[in-house]
């Protein structure tokens, strides 16, 4: 079963493509509110964090450590994934995900342009 979903959530990876949308080093609107929903949730963010504490995460341990069922995790990968937050390599039928540094690195810049820590003086 296991490698079922796995398989599921590799079709949306491949759908998606590289793209990211990012225009020009400014982050549009939608993927800051796409990643910014992703976040939000805490078993998406606790996903992100087990897949980031290492170069890259197998499929099946995030399924065998979670504390949900393999939809729901399935469904939290897939967010993450669309939020262009992380990316999935395909190894035989192994799934291995890692998080798009990029991505995330525009996101933190966008965030800091968008909220920056000090008021600007007039």
């Amino acid at each position: 079963m296991r490698e079922g979903w796995c398989a599921a959530v590799w079709e949306v990876v491949s759908r998606r493509g590289a793209g990211v949308g990012v225009v020009s080093s400014v982050m549009e609107t939608e993927q800051v509110q796409r990643i910014s929903r992703a976040l939000a949730d805490p078993t998406r963010l606790e996903l992100l964090e087990r897949i980031a504490a290492e170069e890259e995460v197998a499929c099946a341990a995030l399924a065998e450590t979670a504390c949900v069922s393999q939809p729901t995790v399935s469904h939290h990968i897939k967010e993450l994934v669309n939020a262009g937050l992380i990316e999935a390599r395909r190894e035989a039928k192994f799934f291995f995900y890692r998080v798009n540094r990029r991505v995330w690195r525009e996101y933190l810049e966008e965030m800091r342009r968008r909220v920056p820590a000090r008021r600007r003086k007039s």
